[in-house]
């Protein structure tokens, strides 16, 4: 019933807002779409209230068993560094491959025509502090009705069925994947060039590596550092993809084969911290 909820009422409102900008072309396309995005977020965790409610199940004390509790600090701190590793990773391999670096933050002043205000060396730091701060505050908050969603119930519900951590961590990240599919269809949501299966395909493999992470944040502190780190994502996004002088998206970060490789990076020297964490708490 969850992914019925879930699917159904995502790619309703996908198709819906293709309809609606191709009768209304005066439409604002960029504003329509974030719109869509940020309410998409919503769609897992209302789903599960759903669920919830048609099991006669209390709605908090459903929602707090899926792991929806308060972490403690270095969780938090942890959930932060997570994408950041992988945006370093990026970073390095992009430079190992020879591909050009720019200054992600001149590139955008240079698109709205703003004259910077400050040195353009220090532009970048602000805006990786920004992106921390952002990630794990508003940006948390809008990605927590996924996490609910995919971290909290619906990893619960597979592992039910006896999948180890992995291969549950594994299914939830193809689902979330394929959950994005009319977006990158219908809008190119991440892939401009590649509003096919070869963008569904990419995105899809990019949500299992980060489903893993996720579901490792999850069983060391909760859904709020997965929020968190979710967030944090998000919020480096447009960074990574304007860091690296490369036009097809399919190459670069944060969705690309460079991204792809940053990513399992980021997974691999984040199991050194979760085994680390484990380690401490038993």
């Amino acid at each position: 019933m969850f992914l019925v909820l879930a699917f159904t009422t995502a790619y309703s409102m996908d198709v819906a807002l293709s309809s609606l900008l191709e009768e209304c072309r005066s439409l604002s396309y960029e504003l329509l779409v974030r719109s869509t995005l940020i309410a998409r977020t919503l769609i897992p965790a209302l789903s599960v209230l759903g669920v919830l409610r048609l099991q006669r199940t209390g709605l908090v004390e459903g929602v707090k068993s899926y792991g929806l509790r308060l972490p403690e600090p270095r969780r938090v701190v942890t959930a932060i560094l997570v994408p950041y590793i992988a945006y370093g990773a990026g970073v390095l391999i992009s430079a190992i491959a020879g591909f050009k670096l720019v200054n992600p933050v001149e590139r955008v002043l240079e698109l709205m025509e703003i004259e910077p205000r400050a040195p353009l060396l220090n532009l970048p730091v602000v805006q990786l502090a920004a992106s921390g701060i952002m990630g794990a505050t508003i940006n948390a908050l809008i990605a927590l009705g996924e996490e609910v969603g995919w971290r909290g119930f619906l990893l619960d519900e597979i592992a039910g069925i006896g999948l180890s951590p992995l291969a549950s961590a594994v299914a939830v990240g193809v689902v979330w994947g394929l959950w994005h599919a009319p977006l990158i269809v219908l809008f190119g949501y991440n892939y401009p060039h590649h509003r096919d299966l070869v963008g569904i395909a990419a995105f899809t493999v990019f949500c299992t590596i980060w489903s893993i992470i996720l579901s490792k944040l999850k069983r060391i502190g909760g859904l709020v550092p997965c929020a968190i780190a979710h967030g944090t994502l998000n919020a480096l996004g447009s960074m990574m993809m304007l860091t690296v002088d490369i036009e097809d998206e399919m190459l670069s970060m944060p969705v690309g084969i460079i991204g792809l490789a940053s990513s399992l990076v980021a997974l691999g020297s984040g199991e050194i911290v979760f085994r680390h964490w484990k380690a401490t708490s038993t």
